[in-house]
């Protein structure tokens, strides 16, 4: 599962999401999407946040 790498406070760039992961960011871009789509993470100036 991705959202226990990202914080609440702190924005993850998606290369450290993919190298904490081990997925490739091609393959994660997607799944963040959808998690944004559904308003559980948000992107932000230098990444990713956790919103819930």
């Amino acid at each position: 599962m991705i959202l226990p790498l990202l914080g609440f406070d702190k924005a993850i760039p998606i290369d450290i999401i993919a190298n904490k992961s081990g997925l490739s960011t091609s393959d994660l871009a997607p799944l963040l999407l959808e998690l944004e789509l559904i308003e559980k993470v948000a992107i932000v100036a230098g990444g990713y946040i956790r919103l819930e």
